[in-house]
């Protein structure tokens, strides 16, 4: 912005030496303090005016009027004046203004860049722990955020061991299975159910019947409907080890490992999506929090476990519902990233305004199914980078 007006100024202090040479002082004046105020209507009144008695001709040399045309080889020059009007009145126009959010003047998120490509962040390590941990012989981590539409699903691995949370819908499952096939995988050792609802557990059918999966952890969470109990039936068919799984367990998994911080099963939360499974990542000095849909009971419950919540990646709870992610649970977890797994236009208007203005106030990088695609975080345990659109 600062670029634009200084640009304005000048092309004002150009139209002013114009004027005071061949016209009216009054004018002139007029015309350069209206341009340090706002340029764009300086130099549009310029244009205004000059248009305006381009047919004037008759007028005298010696007689001095309000304006008066450019020789002809000056309308280039004149053009260019007002391309530049243009340019400035757009960039004035199309800029995100700010307002206020809990008294806190903040950008609202009308526009997001969906550009693909590579996004690095060192998470704050220095150079020598960055080298301490490539010498302990850490391999990469990739955290896949795979695009199912209006739904969850999150494959990890380290190239050995891999692990799946949730599968979307049940029409999703086939892309989720075709996703990690495309990645060379056959086996499965962790499949995590976060909680029974359908846009979770619905395309789970589709992985158990097409990878070997070991093991599946389960919320605890009982449901009426037939894509539960699908599930339940795929599970006991595939012959999979089937664990309820409490805050405290925890796995590890080769050069990763993933705890669970909740649900608490002494705990008796209301509805399903604030029993869902709460896991953490953690790969060397890197962590992730994976949330389900968990809302605001279950975080407020999290808060007072005391237990580290803490994590560089929150994969944000209930696809960006304003139920989820209050003020002092992303506080307390205080993320870099965040990712939003939501389907594009869906009916639920996910993500909500007031989840995405409490990320921004806080400079969180927020990065969405619905407009980036398959999201990949890679993690070499000190540092992470970020791949769009895989």
């Amino acid at each position: 912005m600062l670029t634009f007006y200084l640009i304005g100024v000048l092309l004002t202090y150009l139209i002013f030496l114009h004027t005071q040479k061949h016209h009216s002082l009054s004018v002139s004046k007029i015309l350069f303090f209206m341009g340090i105020i706002f340029p764009p209507v300086s130099i549009a009144l310029y244009i205004f005016i000059f248009l305006a008695n381009k047919k004037r001709s008759k007028a005298t040399k010696n007689q001095k009027v309000l304006f008066s045309p450019l020789p002809k080889k000056q309308y280039k020059a004149v053009l260019l004046l007002f391309l530049s009007v243009i340019v400035f009145l757009g960039n004035c126009f199309y800029s995100v203004q700010p307002h206020l959010y809990n008294d806190v003047k903040i950008i609202p998120l009308s526009i997001i860049n969906s550009s693909r490509g590579f996004v690095y962040n060192d998470n704050g390590n220095s150079d020598a722990a960055i080298e301490e941990i490539k010498q302990s012989g850490e391999s990469e981590v990739d955290i896949h955020f795979i695009d199912v539409g209006q739904g969850d699903s999150i494959f990890i691995t380290d190239g050995n061991k891999k692990v799946l949370v949730d599968a979307g819908t049940q029409n999703a499952g086939n892309e989720v299975v075709d996703y990690i096939q495309n990645l060379g995988v056959g086996k499965i050792h962790l499949v995590v159910a976060t909680h029974p609802h359908a846009d979770h557990i619905g395309g789970l059918g589709h992985v158990f019947n097409n990878f070997q999966v070991k093991k599946v952890w389960d919320s605890g969470q009982s449901h009426t409907s037939a894509t539960y109990q699908s599930y339940l039936q795929s599970i006991e068919e595939n012959n999979i080890d089937f664990l309820i799984v409490d805050a405290g367990h925890k796995k590890e998994l080769g050069n990763y490992s993933l705890k669970v911080l909740g649900p608490n099963q002494d705990e008796d939360l209301e509805g399903l999506n604030n029993n869902s499974i709460v896991a953490k990542l953690k790969h060397g000095e890197i962590t992730a929090l994976l949330t389900g849909d968990v809302e605001k009971e279950g975080e407020n419950a999290l808060l007072q476990s005391e237990r580290c919540l803490n994590s560089d990646i929150l994969k944000v709870g209930h696809h960006g519902s304003r139920t989820s992610t209050t003020k002092e649970f992303l506080k307390k977890v205080n993320p870099s990233v965040a990712v939003i797994q939501v389907g594009e236009k869906n009916r639920y208007g996910h993500p909500h305004e007031e989840t995405l203005e409490k990320l921004m106030l806080k400079d969180i990088d927020i990065y969405r199914n619905d407009i980036h695609g398959n999201i990949l975080i890679t993690s070499d345990g000190a540092k992470y980078s970020t791949q769009l659109g895989s």
